[in-house]
Order: structure tokens, then C-alpha cells, then sequence
């Protein structure tokens, strides 16, 4: 097998040889399992290496965004699908309690066998919808991810069940908000900046990621979540997905 953290050591942070092999046995099963069953998208072993577990890693060559996790004791993953990121977030951080949220019962299998196989006892999951999960404040995270989830600020809103009051949400994602085109009608900047100011986030950053031009752009958004949200916020999930503006926004 190549040895992917030599081939692309200058996007990566140093890593010990202990969590490298998690992350190759955990690599091993995307590519063997996970993509069998459709949990991630067919594709090459290099591809699914780049897509999903350096992808998963880029943002930690911000100092700012590793600091992040070093502090935190609770990260809660979103749609976290075959365990991106959370389960390479999980193997980097033992010392931080990671909460893996899906609500296909296949997948969360698939997350316990992983869980299993390399003794991640700082890892849980848990089948169900987000809009469902009533946590109280202290058992909320101080830390909330998401890659390939709901539209932004559905997924935004989601986040809202799980993040504590000062907490972090970190959004991967390619390019900053600026307005999308669909079905010839353009949504402005301030109509989403609005909204994030309703939800009770303020972006704390914008950081574009230096990667491999496989990938393309990659960023990550960093919303703080000062607690101060529109009390009609967070609605369930059918509410959400009739919001226009929800829709509109890619």
C-alpha cells in the first residue's frame, strides 16, 4: 500500500505511527467496506485516501483549528455518514469525546465495528435524527463538525441541537458564501448573513486550505455560537426543508 502520509506530508501535521495505522486500518475499511455497501462513493484508492481521510485532515494545518480540537472535550459530528470526519478527528484527539450522529442503522454499524477494531473508547454513536436529539446544555459539544451534510444553513440550524452556548462549528466547505444562482433568481450575501445572525452564530473565519489540486478549493468555516438564536430557532426537520431560503442557498 503507498504510504499516502509521505506522499502528501506537506499538507498533513506530524502524526505518530501508532495513529497513522488507525487511520490506514480505518482507510482500509472505507475502500473494502464502505464503499461496497454505498456509504462513500465508488471511486480509486488514491481518490477515497484524498476525498475522505486528508480531506478530514486538512484543516488541522491551522494552528488555530487544531488548537481548537486540543481544547475542547466533547465534539459532537453531524451526518457523519462512514465516520467523516469524525472518526480521523477521533483517532488524532483521544483525550476529546467524539459523539458520531447518523440516522441510517447500516452505517451506525459499520461506526461500532470501526469503534471496535480500534479501540476508540473516547468515540460513541448514536442512530437518529439530529432534530430529534434533545440534549441539555452541559451535555452539548463544545465542538460541532460536519463535511457532506444538509444544505449550509439547514445544516447550520441543525448544529443548533448540538452546540453548547460559546461553542465552535466547523463547516467544510469549498468556497466562501457570496450568492448562488437557481432557477435564474440570485440570493444575496446579506440574506444569509441575516439568517446566521437569527441562528446566533457570528463566522469567526473563513480559513482556505492549502491541498493538493486534486481536490480543488477546500475551506473551513469556523461559527461561533453566542447563544443568542431567534427563539423560533432550531425548528424540526419538516419546517426546515419548506424554508425558501433554506432551499435557495448552495
Amino acid at each position: 500500500m503507498k504510504d499516502y502520509f509521505v506522499l502528501y506530508e506537506k499538507y498533513i501535521n506530524s502524526i505518530d505511527a501508532h495513529k497513522k495505522d488507525l487511520l490506514n486500518h480505518y482507510f482500509n475499511n472505507l475502500f473494502n467496506e464502505a464503499m461496497q455497501f454505498g456509504y462513500i462513493g465508488e471511486a480509486e484508492a488514491d481518490v477515497i485516501w484524498l476525498r475522505h481521510i486528508l480531506d478530514s485532515l486538512l484543516p488541522l494545518q491551522n494552528s488555530k483549528v487544531n488548537n481548537l480540537f486540543l481544547q475542547a472535550k466533547k465534539c459532537i459530528d453531524l451526518g457523519t455518514g462512514a465516520g467523516l470526519p469524525g472518526i480521523v478527528l477521533a483517532i488524532l484527539f483521544p483525550h476529546c469525546q467524539f459523539q458520531l450522529i447518523d440516522s441510517s442503522e447500516k452505517r451506525v454499524r459499520f461506526l461500532e465495528k470501526i469503534k471496535s477494531e480500534l479501540n476508540l473508547f473516547n468515540l460513541v454513536t448514536l442512530c437518529n435524527q439530529v432534530d430529534t436529539v434533545i440534549l441539555p446544555e452541559n451535555e452539548k459539544a463544545d465542538l460541532v463538525t460536519y463535511r457532506a451534510f444538509r444544505k449550509p444553513l439547514a445544516s447550520l440550524e441543525l448544529a443548533l441541537y448540538a452546540v453548547r452556548k460559546n461553542g465552535k462549528v466547523l463547516y467544510w466547505r469549498s468556497n466562501q458564501f457570496e450568492y448562488s444562482y437557481v432557477n435564474n433568481s440570485i440570493v444575496e450575501l446579506f440574506d444569509v448573513t441575516n439568517r446566521i445572525k437569527q441562528l446566533g452564530y457570528q463566522v469567526n473565519d473563513f480559513i482556505k486550505l492549502d491541498c493538493p489540486e486534486e481536490l480543488v478549493n477546500r475551506g473551513l468555516y469556523i461559527f461561533h455560537h453566542h447563544g443568542n438564536n431567534d427563539k423560533v430557532f432550531p425548528r424540526k426537520w419538516p419546517r426546515i426543508i419548506k424554508d425558501k431560503l433554506v432551499e435557495r442557498i448552495l
